[in-house]
């Protein structure tokens, strides 16, 4: 199987870059397919996917091993998810010429 997960970390934490690529290689299919369950799109899977690696990249050299890495990057993918879901929400506007003295007016009835 390789090098665990753990060792990995300890590496790049170490200077060796190429240990993330092979957490990358290891981890990317699954926080992938997590991601596209949440979001049901593949082309948002594939850029919150790529998101959450980056994050990961930047934030690794802080991550102290409190968590496995595995659930430590499940986390970065759903708090990312949640973000996009946030953003995908809009604010119901409603127009003031559509505004009565009781509230918004259905315009569409007799």
């Amino acid at each position: 199987m390789g090098p665990l997960d753990e060792e990995l970390v300890a590496a790049f934490q170490g200077g060796d870059v190429a240990a993330f690529d092979t957490l990358v290689a290891r981890w990317e299919r699954k926080i992938q397919g997590a991601i596209y369950r949440m979001l049901g799109s593949d082309d948002e899977a594939r850029d919150v996917c790529q998101e959450t690696f980056l994050k990961a990249f930047r934030g690794l050299g802080g991550f102290r091993g409190q968590a496995r890495f595995s659930s430590w990057l499940y986390q970065i993918a759903r708090n990312l998810c949640r973000d996009r879901m946030r953003r995908r929400k809009t604010p119901n506007w409603v127009s003031l010429d559509e505004v009565g003295e009781n509230g918004p007016t259905d315009r569409g009835a007799a």
